[in-house]
């Protein structure tokens, strides 16, 4: 729980960066309609804000509530520090024993983030904000156990009685925890004079005897009212507010005041003061409805009618025992518990059990705004207490009422809400097509516009806080002095310039020494080193650039393209690539081009280190700005969507050193990562190695292959690999096009893809004919640890999408999931979303790490890629393996790798249709969609 909170808090940052507290979340409306709908002289992609991650967060921080998830909170978040974004806390105490609000809030040391009037987390009315868990627990506790005077009433305390003790030799109520083995209870806070207690002196609910209170079974004229018992005349002539305070007299409320009440039946009156006691207000309509309500019988008649009462009723479990409010023959403590619950459910997360219990519990009339709508469901039928609900829906989903296709009564009343959602999302999916007629329709049905004359749909990356950040990928060398030394791809780290509180703000590796490169990236080594940086420099003018870098060892920087491809700019590289002590270089100037005339600056650099120390700064200094300025943190951007995927290989034109070829490459990083120490030789990067594959780029051929991309043909005999390896850790997803072609003999098994090392670590799949039935049979295993077995059925002779995920923390690969569906299904949305799920429901990170890593990088936990037959040198090596030496026959189309998981039907749509938006400048085959 602990890291996955703090991956939510790190990744939700941009909500201190938004000028409105609350903006509203336009993650899902489409880029291209915004700009459609935009004024003349205004553009409404640059306000458009994505607060998915910070909304992830808030109600990540909001689960945690009362003393029990605030001492939860103090573990999941022990290195939480003054300046990063976090969770706090919230406290409203009420006028009894639980508090109006106890619960955790997405905020910094300054308040929460989402403060607003209104919102989940605001902070007004006497609510206190603590960043100081620890003093918030301190407080909160105290004053909760201070409820009780006597040893008593520990028992009235309901679900606080494992909270407080009762100290027999000091007679305070102070709070307490379990110890270890469940069996005794000791001091919170020992360390306190007022709060310390010997543990044989403390008395709880469940253990140990109250010592006798001397007052407490007085009997007689003096120990009862003169009227009996339940009679709260005397108690309540002390209490009763007046006319001009409305408030008076309940402040010092204690379960002294309940003495009266012990034992059942309770009288109206001692309802009443229960549902006081426990933190309801006479402002809710709770104590207001029973007030009014007869003294005898039926204390719920004014209640039973009552909107926000029926609502309660429906969701809360377990609600209001319903003899507390027919007669009050219940004991005590179900009243006080139940009505405990009331107000602890005014903070729930459920928006109608939370706004009705505060309309009977707080404030009476908060039920009038609950959103009815939150109620429909896929079969709710449509009618005109609803309609308003559906339109609701159309707008917020981007939707304007000028489009053709705005839902009114007259075309909908009737028909079941799903007909609707289904409605909509066709409209989506032809909003999405490549097709300019289906386009321009879906666009006119949607928000009125008609945009036939314009190529609305190819729409450009936009030039906002969501897309300034770089991409950088770590590479793990191994051994620089080995000059067989095979380096791991470690991943790609995307930074953004709004994630401030992240390596403070850096956009791109910057690191004075060994030590700072060590501690910012969390490697186990800082040795043997290397990244490759990719970004934009995007102007609204044509204007000049210049480099300034400080290295040790080698570092490259070119301009649309890799450094050493060579045959596209000629001297465009630029560094100095050699191992070398700490040293400072100034390149000369490079033309930036303006967005204006569709201008494209992108920036690839490479850096490396052998062993010893290690030294990387980037500075740009640009005529606009007239200064140098830290590359880290520099205006820079993207060169594609933050959630495309970050390797992509496919069919490709590359230029290198020896010369431009076409092949399954990957499309944005390549050329060497670092080289030999002393013979100069390259260690390799992205490279591949490949026999007797055929590349198909004829145009005829790739219709149905989204994007029109070309792909590679196998035969039994072709195979294809990378020749670096790649960490487990560097993906969540793995997605590929394969097309497999139905020839093997009865029983044959042959390989078709495989990620490993042939030691330590193996995931992949065969093909296997069974009697005419064709399955891909999925294995995954590390240091003979299965992680996964699994068999599915493709649809042979045709395009199959098929999916990995891999599953890990900062300890390592936890589990591997397999994923296959044909493509042509994944056309129907309903299917999409089926196969949406199925991924959805199996990314939960679970299980032990593999045996044997020390930590996330370990290069026993990576392998390289191959597709098809095994080659020779597989077959010299000890394996984990029965390798076929022939492999399957059939097409591949791509194979992409992901930081992210495909958890949405969206991103899911996104790769499926290849619509990923992009200004990478180079690399597709002519005819293929960018």
């Amino acid at each position: 729980m602990a890291s996955q909170q703090l991956n939510l808090l790190r990744s939700a940052n941009q909500a201190e960066l938004v000028g409105n507290t609350a903006p509203p979340n336009m993650a899902r409306v489409p880029d291209n309609l915004l700009k459609i709908a935009s004024p003349s002289g205004f553009n409404l992609l640059n306000t458009k804000s994505d607060t998915t991650a910070s909304d992830a967060a808030a109600a990540s921080c909001r689960a945690y509530k009362d003393i029990t998830g605030l001492r939860q909170l103090q573990k999941d978040q022990l290195n939480k520090t003054h300046f990063q974004p976090g969770c706090g806390w919230r406290y409203k105490p009420s006028n009894g024993i639980n508090p109006e609000i106890s619960q955790g809030a997405f905020g910094t040391a300054n308040g929460p983030i989402n403060a607003a009037s209104g919102s989940p987390d605001e902070v007004s009315g006497g609510t206190a904000w603590f960043w100081d868990l620890n003093k918030a627990e301190k407080n909160i506790s105290a004053k909760t156990c201070a409820n009780a005077s006597k040893c008593s009433q520990l028992g009235l305390l309901g679900r606080y009685t494992e909270v407080c003790g009762f100290c027999k030799s000091s007679g305070a109520m102070i709070p307490v925890v379990k110890s270890a083995s469940g069996t005794l209870y000791t001091a919170r806070y020992p360390k306190d004079r007022g709060l310390l207690c010997p543990t044989s002196d403390i008395v709880t609910a469940g253990t140990g005897k109250c010592p006798t209170d001397g007052f407490a079974n007085f009997t007689g004229s003096t120990g009862l009212p003169k009227n009996g018992r339940g009679d709260l005349n005397e108690a309540f002539g002390s209490l009763r507010p007046s006319r001009g305070n409305p408030k008076e007299g309940f402040a010092n409320l204690t379960l002294n005041d309940l003495d009266q009440c012990s034992e059942p039946p309770l009288s109206r009156d001692c309802v009443v003061l229960s549902a006081r006691m426990a933190g309801c207000s006479d402002e809710g309509t709770l104590i207001s409805a029973l007030n009014a309500a007869p003294g005898t019988g039926d204390y719920d008649s004014v209640l039973k009618t009552n909107p926000a009462f029926t609502a309660y009723k429906s969701v809360a479990a377990p609600g209001i025992t319903s003899a507390i409010l027919k007669d009050g023959s219940v004991a005590l403590t179900t009243a006080l518990d139940d009505f405990g619950s009331l107000v602890r459910n005014s903070q729930s997360s459920n928006p109608k059990l939370a706004l009705s219990a505060r309309d009977l519990c707080v404030r009476k009339g908060a039920f009038d705004d609950y959103d009815f709508c939150s109620e429909m469901t896929a079969e709710t039928l449509i009618s005109s207490t609803n309609i308003k609900c559906v339109q609701q829906d159309w707008q917020r989903r981007g939707g304007s009422a000028q489009g053709t296709g705005y839902p009114n009564l007259a075309g909908w009343a009737g028909k079941r809400y799903q007909e609707y959602l289904d409605y909509t999302m066709a409209i989506m999916y032809d909003m999405n097509s490549q097709e300019k007629l289906t386009n321009s329709m879906g666009i006119k049905q949607f928000i009125g516009s008609d945009t036939s004359d314009g190529q609305v749909n190819a729409a450009p990356l936009p030039m906002n806080e969501n897309t300034r950040g770089a991409e950088t990928v770590w590479f793990d060398l191994v051994d620089a002095y080995n000059q067989n030394s095979i380096p791991v791809v470690l991943g790609c780290m995307l930074r953004m310039a709004k994630d401030r509180s992240v390596l403070n703000g850096e956009v791109l590796p910057s690191f004075n020494g060994w030590q700072e490169l060590k501690n910012k990236h969390n490697f186990p080594s800082s040795d043997n080193k290397a990244y490759t940086s990719a970004f934009e420099i995007r102007s609204t003018v044509d204007e000049q650039m210049k480099f300034a870098i400080g290295t040790d060892d080698g570092f490259m920087l070119s301009v649309n393209q890799n450094p050493f491809e060579g045959t596209q700019h000629k001297g465009n590289d630029w560094g100095s690539w050699r191992y070398q002590p700490p040293t400072a270089y100034e390149s000369g100037f490079y033309p930036i081009r303006s967005e204006k005339t569709g201008g494209k600056n992108t920036i690839v650099t490479k850096w490396f280190n052998g062993y010893g120390e290690a030294y990387s700064t980037f500075n740009i200094w640009r005529k606009s700005t007239n200064g140098w300025r830290r590359g880290a943190d520099s205006e820079v951007y993207l060169t594609q969507e933050p959630l495309a995927p970050w390797m992509q290989y496919e069919i490709c034109t590359r230029p290198n050193k020896w010369g431009t070829y076409t092949g399954f490459l990957e499309k944005r990083f390549n050329g060497p990562s670092a080289y030999h120490w002393s013979s100069g030789q390259a260690f390799p990067s992205f490279d591949v190695n490949t026999s007797a594959v055929v590349y198909q780029t004829d145009q005829n051929l790739r219709k149905e292959v989204p994007g029109k991309k070309a792909f590679m043909t196998f035969n039994s005999s072709s195979w294809w690999q990378t020749l670096c390896n790649f960490h487990v850790n560097g993906f969540k997803t793995l997605t590929m096009l394969v097309r497999p072609v139905a020839n093997l003999a009865n029983g044959a098994v042959v390989p078709v893809f495989f990620h490993t090392n042939l030691k330590t670590f193996i995931s992949g799949f065969n093909m296997i004919n069974n009697n005419g039935q064709y399955v891909f049979s999925f294995t995954a295993k590390a240091f003979d640890k299965l992680l996964c077995s699994t068999t599915v059925t493709p649809v042979m002779n045709e395009w199959n999408f098929i999916v990995i995920q891999y599953l890990g923390d900062e300890n390592g690969l936890r589990k591997i999931t397999f994923h296959c569906e044909s493509l042509k299904r994944l056309e129907l949305y309903h299917v999409r979303c089926q196969f949406s799920w199925a991924l959805l429901a199996n990314q939960n990170i679970s299980g032990s790490p593999l045996i044997g890593t020390p930590g996330s990088h370990n290069p026993d936990n990576s392998g390289w890629f191959m597709f098809g037959a095994s080659t020779a040198e597989m077959h010299r090596k000890p394996g984990m393996w029965p390798w076929s030496a022939m492999g399957f026959k059939g097409d591949v189309a791509w194979l992409h790798g992901f930081r992210n998981f495909l958890d949405t039907e969206p991103l899911l749509t996104s790769e499926i249709k290849q619509t990923w938006i992009s200004r990478w400048p180079r690399g597709n085959i002519d005819g293929e969609s960018k």
